[in-house]
């Protein structure tokens, strides 16, 4: 009875292995899946105009921490006397991504969230939308992720140049043609851009 019950405790670990085997997975591999998108990461979030005040559409960007695939970020910013505070929390793994942010300013609450899948190692972009305190949705958004500095240990893969841009670097004039002459338009001083908003006109 003793050996009955040591091979029937025994059995899903050996279910376990043998998936593993059976997938070409190592347990290091299963393992790393939680850090393999740590690092930094540039978000940047542009939402179109308000559907209930058609307030003006509004981009910005945000530095994101990933830990052990946990997202985490908190970002304050003052503008005409108001401070608009923002929380931000969520997942990347290779099966999905969720991003969400909680934000007030004085007595005004919305969210963010955004959900879809990782394009590479190191890019993501989401579709999503900003709802109010009773989960109305005010404006459909979307956020670009890029990685900008992984995690100690770990480094960016080199990007494959996609078949445009090949065409395009085939097609290029031969090294040895010469340069066009400057001109007149090269001494025009570029105008700056305009600042994405501080903060959203909710």
């Amino acid at each position: 009875m003793k050996l009955l019950a040591t091979r029937k405790a025994s059995l899903p670990t050996l279910f376990a292995f043998a998936l593993v085997a059976h997938s070409g997975w190592s347990l290091e591999a299963l393992a790393a899946n939680k850090t393999d998108y740590d690092g930094k990461w540039i978000a940047e979030i542009n939402c179109a105009r308000n559907v209930v005040n058609d307030a003006e559409k509004f981009s910005f960007k945000i530095r994101l921490n990933v830990k052990n695939g946990s997202v985490d970020a908190k970002r304050s910013v003052k503008d005409q006397n108001e401070v608009t505070n923002e929380t931000w929390s969520g997942t990347l793994t290779s099966d999905s991504v969720r991003i969400s942010a909680a934000a007030t300013r004085g007595k005004a609450h919305w969210n963010y969230s955004f959900n879809g899948k990782m394009l590479d190692r190191e890019t993501a972009s989401l579709p999503g939308q900003l709802t109010d305190q009773n989960n109305k949705k005010l404006r459909d958004c979307s956020i670009v992720l890029d990685l900008d500095e992984p995690a100690a240990g770990q480094q960016k893969t080199a990007r494959v140049p996609t078949e445009v841009e090949v065409k395009k670097d085939q097609s290029a004039a031969p090294a040895n043609a010469q340069p066009r002459p400057p001109t007149a338009a090269a001494n025009i001083p570029v105008q700056p851009q305009a600042q994405p908003q501080a903060q959203p006109p909710v």
